[in-house]
Parts: structure tokens; C-alpha cells; sequence
């Protein structure tokens, strides 16, 4: 289901569906274990980081990339350590 809405996402301004999409990643990567595989499509699907994710939907970006920085799948710069 990843791997589907990570397809989807460059055609979702002309679905009219960028925020049901986004929010629909963000809830199915913050139900995975905290693996490089999941940093990997976070930032597969969100390359400019904060600045790609929908206003209403930053809080659960945030929560997910600190979980994922806690687990050590990131350093501080966002390069993966595993």
C-alpha cells in the first residue's frame, strides 16, 4: 500500500487528492516499525521535507520523523545511520 501511494503521489494535485494521499502515507509509515525501509519511502514521498507536507498534516510528519530519529534510522542530518 506504500509503495502504491508513493506511485500516486506525483498525480495527486490533478486527482485533487494531495491531502487524502499524504495523509493516508503518513498513517501507514507511522504504523510500521521504525526501519531504514520506512525513512526510505518518508523521504521517497516528502523530498522537501516539511516544506512538501500540507500544513494541516505537519504535526504527524513531525511526530513520525522524530520516532524515526529516536530509533536511529536517522542522524542529524537526515542520512541514514543503519
Amino acid at each position: 500500500a506504500v509503495l502504491w501511494a508513493c506511485r500516486l503521489l506525483p498525480f495527486c494535485h490533478f486527482l485533487s487528492a494531495e491531502e487524502v494521499l499524504q495523509d493516508l502515507l503518513l498513517s501507514l509509515l507511522s504504523e510500521l516499525p521504525p526501519l531504514p525501509v520506512v525513512a526510505d519511502s518518508l523521504a521517497q514521498a516528502f523530498p522537501q521535507e516539511e516544506a512538501s507536507v500540507r500544513v494541516s498534516l505537519r504535526d504527524k510528519y513531525n511526530l513520525l520523523l522524530q520516532r524515526l530519529k529516536q530509533s536511529s534510522v536517522f542522524d542529524g542530518e537526515n542520512k541514514e545511520v543503519k
